[in-house]
């Protein structure tokens, strides 16, 4: 059973990828980025990639544990990066 904050992540981070892909280009490294620091989170949406049942990119502390940052100062800075990412590129002079 997921919960809502599981079904939130999940859901969000493709939507944040969707969106990113489509203002910048799939193969943009930006877009190619987010997919990469995504990639270890698919263990959690697709049981049948940990070899064994055992989890690849935990210890043995669970999913989530406490870090530096507050969950909701953490959802603000996604936010202002994506919103970075998303804005348009400023060209350069020559």
């Amino acid at each position: 059973m997921r919960t809502y904050a599981a079904a939130f992540e999940i859901r969000s981070g493709l939507a944040f990828v969707a969106l990113l892909a489509a203002r910048r280009g799939p193969l943009d490294p930006a877009t190619l980025g987010a997919v990469a620091a995504s990639a270890p989170d698919l263990e959690h949406v697709f049981p049948s990639l940990r070899p064994g049942g055992a989890k690849l990119f935990h210890g043995s502390r669970g999913w989530h544990r406490s870090g530096a940052f507050p969950a909701k100062l953490q959802l603000l800075l996604a936010g202002a990066i994506l919103g970075l990412l998303l804005a348009p590129r400023r060209s350069c002079p020559r």
